[in-house]
């Protein structure tokens, strides 16, 4: 649905006409997601692997036809599911205690730190809201894992509520309540907890929050909501980086959804305005730190070269890890050393870059079941518990992708509109998505984008 509340146009450019061919461009992704999933099992030859992407094809299918029988799933549904599913999250941690590994233990780890001694290490290169937020709960309940791993759960029924008042704020028909449900039931927002995640359930909140914003003060909204926009897009960058294009994002969709240009832009420098504010006082510490401009983390040069380098598979490598830092000098020293070594490598390696970016768009999109590792009992992995976490997870986002490729279909053939929401959900994922043609691929990278991808779909 477009905004109603608008008049008038932007020069001689109609913004309906724009929003749809962005439209188009969500629902081609779909597909290529599709061939994505379809293709993962071959390239890593476990032909078992069709059974739940088998399985999530038909489970789509019948979504969309029971939805349109039911017609309304009904708030109480939604409710009971989300409770249920908080449960479940809750039960699955007590019952399991898995521990935490690799960046999950190392953002614990910082935050025990921060806790105890008041001060965030100058060598920490993760973003930081992640740490403050464990840093806090250790403060209030002791240092303990169990206790940060149920923090998470605090996150996670936030982004239940978010998804229904997205799916609400999208206005077409019970959209908010179908997507709620599904996005409670679905096996990686239960399962992903047992991860120890460092950001996932965090940085969900926060694009969806933004989201809803966006659209709320396009629709009766008003700047106040742009700014607050801004204020969640920046909490998102301070979690994971990638929302440090809130600002582009945020034009784009302004641009293309508001009839009048000046409302976009009054609109967009509120947004940006509340960005600014969240993260300049972080960027302000970085620059006494480091003595240069970082408005994040220095990470961002190590995940680069991690990703694209002689020995790289396009997904992660240890090869900037085996850098030995002292100082925060030297450390901002590594990161921008990696970054320029990333970018010779795909100045005088294009084809293999390509070949690169096409293995991270398989493993980003064409797949979700290889978090299923990570996940223990007590510190010990089970063979066991990973086949099926792997094989629920596989299934779910099957249904999700299907769900995905149908309604993009029916996009593609006019039979089907997505509006403003499917305007605003291209954007978010398709910046995601070129991000991930260059940086470290992975499923864990299209987790966030999972509801988006429900709402519309």
């Amino acid at each position: 649905m477009w905004d109603k509340t608008e008049s008038g146009g932007m020069g001689s450019a109609d913004p309906r006409a724009a929003g749809q061919r962005v439209e188009a461009a969500l629902a081609a992704a779909g597909l290529l997601a599709a061939g994505a999933l379809w293709m993962f099992p071959w390239v890593k030859g476990v032909w078992l692997g069709y059974v739940p992407v088998g399985a999530g094809v038909i489970t789509a299918l019948w979504l969309r036809r029971w939805l349109r029988v039911a017609g309304s799933v009904g708030p109480r549904r939604v409710a009971l599911a989300g409770t249920l599913a908080l449960g479940v999250q809750v039960g699955l941690l007590v019952l399991l205690r898995p521990e935490p590994r690799y960046d999950a233990l190392f953002v614990l780890r910082e935050a025990m730190t921060l806790a105890r001694t008041g001060r965030l290490s100058e060598l920490t290169y993760y973003p930081p809201l992640q740490i403050w937020f464990y840093a806090l709960v250790f403060r209030i309940f002791g240092p303990g894992v169990l206790a940060a791993q149920l923090g998470n759960v605090v996150w996670a029924a936030g982004t239940v509520w978010l998804v229904y008042l997205l799916g609400r704020q999208c206005g077409a028909g019970r959209r908010e309540e179908a997507a709620a449900l599904l996005w409670a039931l679905y096996p990686s927002f239960l399962l992903y907890i047992l991860v120890t995640p460092y950001y996932f359930y965090t940085y969900t909140f926060f694009i969806l929050a933004n989201a809803w914003l966006l659209l709320r003060s396009l629709q009766g909204g008003s700047g106040r909501h742009a700014f607050l926009a801004g204020v969640a897009g920046g909490l998102g960058a301070l979690t994971k980086p990638v929302l440090l294009l809130v600002p582009v994002q945020a034009l784009v969709f302004y641009l293309l959804a508001a009839r009048r240009w000046r409302r976009a832009v009054a609109l967009w420098a509120a947004c940006v305005l509340g960005f600014t504010v969240i993260l300049a006082p972080w960027s302000w510490r970085n620059l006494k730190v480091f003595h240069t401009w970082v408005p994040v983390c220095t990470s961002g040069g190590f995940v680069l070269y991690s990703a694209n380098n002689p020995e790289s598979n396009g997904l992660y490598s240890p090869l900037p890890d085996q850098v030995q830092v002292g100082s925060a000098a030297e450390i901002l020293a590594a990161s921008r050393e990696a970054a320029g070594k990333a970018w010779e490598f795909i100045r005088r390696n294009p084809g293999k870059f390509l070949r690169l970016s096409a293995r991270r768009f398989l493993y980003t999109w064409g797949n979700e079941a290889t978090y299923g590792e990570l996940v223990n009992v007590r510190g010990r992995y089970s063979p066991a518990l990973d086949r099926v976490v792997s094989a629920l997870a596989q299934w779910g986002w099957s249904t999700v992708v299907t769900l995905w490729l149908v309604g993009g279909w029916r996009v593609l053939r006019g039979r089907e509109k997505w509006g403003l929401c499917g305007v605003l959900a291209a954007i978010l994922v398709l910046t995601h998505g070129m991000v991930y043609l260059v940086f470290e691929g992975g499923a864990r990278h299209h987790l966030p984008l999972v509801p988006l991808l429900l709402i519309v779909a």
